[in-house]
């Protein structure tokens, strides 16, 4: 049977569903996973308490599933490893700012993290989204009991690019919001959207792209599907959770298409 690495989109607490997702991919497609990765607003909300320090709209401001696992209710059957992305429980995220496994077989890869799959598939990933301004600044003085000191959190910074880039090479780069440069004009027009190009996306995640030069990319955020090839690294922009292209697979030999 093949073996092969999901990828999955932004998930908004829906583990139930995404588990359910893979595990028919699995049974249609003749495959079997060996990794998850998941790029981002994983939301891993234990309790109510949680809630306070996620920063989303109130309408989108509910338990979700993930309190199954933490309960032991369910199991994921694969090991599943997320990064941060700008909707997610930051007061328990921040306790484990070097990565935790919260549940069984679901580690959080903390605020930058770097791991091998089967000790030869290097993965990068970077928790967070771009700010402008911010991404100069540091943390420490962030107030998780405040909307301002929690918004803050979701940002990352020079500092933790800089850690992520001495972890040294990876063959998969784990990102949240888009990096810039790479989605044009034609693109857009081609996925129907009105967003200007010039002011889409990170610098600092694209930079990143370039001296990293990770053989393949992943990331979310903007719930829009598409692929792009840029050198010699493959960028796989993926929906939401359970949209259509929502999920992708990496085969053996580090070719990536999307599974859904």
């Amino acid at each position: 049977m093949k073996k092969v690495i999901a990828c999955v989109g932004d998930v908004h607490g829906q583990q139930l569903l995404m588990l359910n997702m893979l595990k028919k991919i699995e049974e249609k497609k003749g495959v079997e996973i060996t990794h998850v990765l998941q790029v981002g607003d994983f939301e891993a909300v234990r309790y109510e308490s949680d809630l306070e320090t996620i920063v989303t709209p109130e309408k989108y401001r509910h338990l979700g599933e993930f309190n199954y696992f933490f309960d032991g209710y369910e199991e994921f059957p694969w090991p599943v490893t997320f990064i941060g992305g700008n909707h997610e429980a930051y007061g328990l995220l921040e306790e484990h700012k070097t990565g935790h496994e919260l549940v069984k077989n679901c580690h959080y890869l903390g605020r930058y993290g770097h791991f091998s799959i089967a000790n030869e598939i290097k993965v990068s990933g970077l928790t967070g989204i771009y700010h402008p301004e911010l991404h100069k600044a540091l943390r420490d003085d962030a107030d998780l009991s405040s909307k301002r000191g929690l918004k803050r959190l979701t940002y990352y910074n020079l500092s933790d690019v800089a850690s992520l880039e001495r972890c040294g090479p990876c063959d998969i780069l784990m990102i949240h919001d888009w990096p810039a440069d790479i989605v044009t004009k034609k693109d857009l027009d081609e996925m129907k959207q009105t967003f200007d190009p010039a002011t889409l996306g990170s610098p600092i995640t694209s930079g990143l792209i370039k001296r990293m030069k990770p053989k393949i990319v992943i990331c979310g955020h903007m719930h829009l599907p598409f692929s792009k090839k840029v050198g010699d690294t493959t960028v796989f922009f993926l929906n939401a959770v359970p949209g259509k292209q929502s999920i992708a697979l990496i085969d053996e030999e580090m070719n990536i298409s999307f599974a859904n």
